[in-house]
């Protein structure tokens, strides 16, 4: 590893392509895109002690916050105004868009 280096979180799924008539694939993409960032059934809220327990998904451990500090967590998933969350890279870019529009060959047509 390089001397003061450090890994910014930022990755990249370079696998294999989906194909466009891979309906399983496709719904599983979809799936997996629109799921949460945390489980609502493995989170308990504690009213009296003002805390909030999450249980790990093998349900062995455990960790309590309190309740300001499971918010701020959460918080910190909320992009800033105006930052954008999803980036896309090849066929989806908006450079590969764009040479396809101009070459009349954008066969993706669904919108946002």
């Amino acid at each position: 590893m390089l001397s003061g280096w450090r890994h910014s979180g930022f990755n990249v799924f370079c696998g294999n392509r989906i194909s466009l008539k891979d309906d399983t694939a496709m719904e599983n993409l979809a799936r997996y895109i629109i799921r949460a960032s945390f489980s609502q059934e493995r989170m308990k809220y504690l009213d009296q002690e003002g805390t909030v327990v999450y249980i790990s998904k093998d349900g062995k451990k455990t960790k309590i916050f309190l309740a300001m500090e499971w918010l701020a967590a959460m918080c910190s998933h909320i992009p800033n105004k105006g930052e954008q969350m999803v980036r896309y890279y090849g066929f989806y870019s908006n450079v590969s868009r764009g040479k396809r529009q101009k070459n009349s060959n954008d066969d993706v047509s669904f919108r946002y």
